[in-house]
Order: structure tokens, then sequence, then C-alpha cells
């Protein structure tokens, strides 16, 4: 649906009213050749149902970026679709496009009660206010207690990695887990924010084992003794991998003695992944692959790819969430070049 960012809301709407209307023609087309459960009814009906409802909530922030406040500067009736939500489904609780909504749609109702507590003129998804409203609205609104708790674990370790605030990263996490019922959940994000506390400024990173792209077996301290950017990518993500290659490449340029590595994510076979840095036209120098990823994600806790780590000469983390595309990022180069000496 990238016609919701060309698309006018008026139209936009009338284009999404018609596929849906179109789904179900086809459906209804189905269900007179075929027997069909109660079930399936229910699920094939809310398949495209979500599906809509999704896009409409997915639709403002699309068209209009930051700017989008208030639910006000949609359409008369844009938002009347919520009414047919059901917060409690049983039968939805592992539900794809149930979940595909449920997201972005307590997005929404969070940033509204956001933005109405701070009067705030841009929306700031990074918002600590914004996070705790979220987690309030999905503790009171969701009655299936697995539903529940699915949201706040993902909406929570969402916050958590993309924070840069302890004192914010420990409010939400003590919301999280007053409201949280899953044990396992509860485990999850502790062990998660453990790992996290135990990446702050001044800690040696661990040692991941990195594969090089002729196979070989490279411990992260074993990289040359400079300062040094860890970025990651994945190919879930083309137009990132793309992106942050080719800010690499400017930085690299302006920061001739640091180090920039490459790191891959992805759980896959070596070869694939050389076919993927061919495909991309990536510099094999300064690519790697994690060898173990499932270790990697738990031990870094990596569950962004837009998370950079800088490190220092000797593998010491200076700074462990930064943006390749934010100016804080060249800030802290200059100060930890040795160009800049």
């Amino acid at each position: 649906y990238n016609m919701g960012k060309r698309l006018e809301p008026e139209a936009f709407v009338k284009v999404l009213d018609s596929m849906r209307e179109k789904r179900r023609e086809k459906l209804a087309a189905f269900k007179t050749k075929y027997s069909f459960t109660p079930l399936f009814d229910k699920v094939s009906n809310a398949c495209i149902d979500y599906d809509y409802y999704a896009h409409k909530e997915i639709y403002p922030f699309r068209y209009l970026g930051k700017k989008y406040v208030n639910q006000d500067m949609m359409p008369e009736g844009y938002f009347d679709f919520r009414n047919e939500v059901d917060y409690g489904d049983e039968a939805l609780k592992d539900f794809y496009p149930y979940y595909n909504f449920l997201f972005p749609h307590f997005n929404n109702l969070a940033m509204s009660h956001y933005m109405g507590k701070t009067n705030d003129s841009l929306f700031n998804r990074n918002s600590v206010h914004y996070h705790m409203s979220k987690l309030r609205l999905i503790d009171s609104l969701i009655g299936n207690e697995s539903v529940k708790n699915n949201l706040l674990k993902y909406s929570t370790r969402n916050f958590l990695s993309n924070s840069t605030s302890e004192k914010d990263r420990d409010v939400v996490y003590s919301s999280f887990m007053e409201k949280c019922s899953n044990t396992e959940y509860s485990d999850y994000i502790s062990d998660f924010y453990g790992t996290l506390k135990s990446l702050q400024p001044g800690q040696e990173i661990p040692d991941l084992k990195l594969v090089d792209s002729w196979n070989t077996v490279i411990g992260l301290h074993d990289l040359p003794d400079k300062p040094t950017v860890l970025y990651f990518w994945t190919k879930a993500n083309r137009m990132h991998a793309a992106d942050s290659h080719s800010k690499v490449y400017e930085l690299r340029d302006r920061y001739p003695d640091m180090n920039f590595v490459s790191v891959n994510v992805n759980a896959q076979q070596f070869s694939s992944w050389r076919r993927m840095l061919d495909q991309y036209q990536f510099d094999t120098t300064h690519e790697f692959m994690l060898k173990d990823p499932e270790t990697a994600v738990k031990h870094m806790a990596l569950y962004s790819v837009y998370r950079v780590v800088l490190l220092d000469k000797d593998k010491n983390i200076v700074h462990p969430n930064l943006n390749l595309f934010r100016s804080e990022l060249e800030d802290y180069l200059s100060k930890i070049s040795p160009k800049a000496f």
C-alpha cells in the first residue's frame, strides 16, 4: 500500500474500501462453491477486516509523518471502524493479521493520549510518556491475557532496544513487570534488560564470533586495535542495508582511521551470504556474518538493525545505541577518531 504516500485521505479511503469489497466478493463466491465451517468464516472475514483496519491505522503516519499529531486531521468518520474491533477474541489470539492491526492501532491510541497530555507540536516516537501510555492502554483495553502479554512484551522490548536513557528504560521495564502475567515473558524481558545493562559505556564488548568473506572465523576482539563503528543489517530490510552501507562509505572517507564493521545478522549459510554481498556489490573487506546468530542476539540484545555500537581501540563500549543517520554519531566520531588529534 505505497499508494498511501501519494493519495490524499479521501482518495486513499476510496481505494481501500474498493479493495476490501473485492476481497469480500471473492470470499462470498468461494463460499457458494465449497462447504465451510463457522471458524473458517470467522477467520477469513477477520483476515479481510483486520488487514483493512491495519492500513487505516498506518496511513496517517505515512501521509503526514511527524506532523500527524491528532486523529481529527483525518476526514470525519475515518476511524469509525474502531467500533468493530474485538480486543479479546480468543480465536484470533495467534492470528497474524490481528496482531498486524493491534500494533499500529495502539501506537495511534497512545500517540493521541500522549499529545493530549504534553501539548507537544511534533510527535516524539521515543518519548517515555508515549510508551507508558501505550502499556497502560494495552493493559486496560485488551481482554485476552495471551494477546495482552504479547503486546506488552514486544512493545517493551522495542522501547528498551531503542531508548538511550537508563532512567526511562527503568520506568518502562517496571511498568511491564507490573502488568505482564506471563512468567516466561517476564523472565525473557528481565534477561534482555540485564543484557542491555551490561552493554553500557565503559564495559568491554562481548567477544562475538564473526565469519569474514573468506569463511574464516574471527573474534570481535581480534579486529584491528582502533576505534570501531559496529553496524548491522539484514536481508529482510533491503533499503536499510543499502542506505547504511552508502552512509558508511561516506563516513569512512571522513574518518579513515576508524574501523567500520558491517555485520549481517541473518541465520544462513556462508554461500548465500556471499551471494548477497555480490548482489549488493558491498566491499567484502569489512563485511562479516555472525557465526552463531542465536547466541549473538542473546548476548548483544540485537533486536534492531538500526542500532550502532561505538567502541574504543580496546573494544570497550563508548556508546551502545547510536544511529547512523543522526548527527550525534558524528559528534562522537569527531571526538574518538585518531584523525581528530
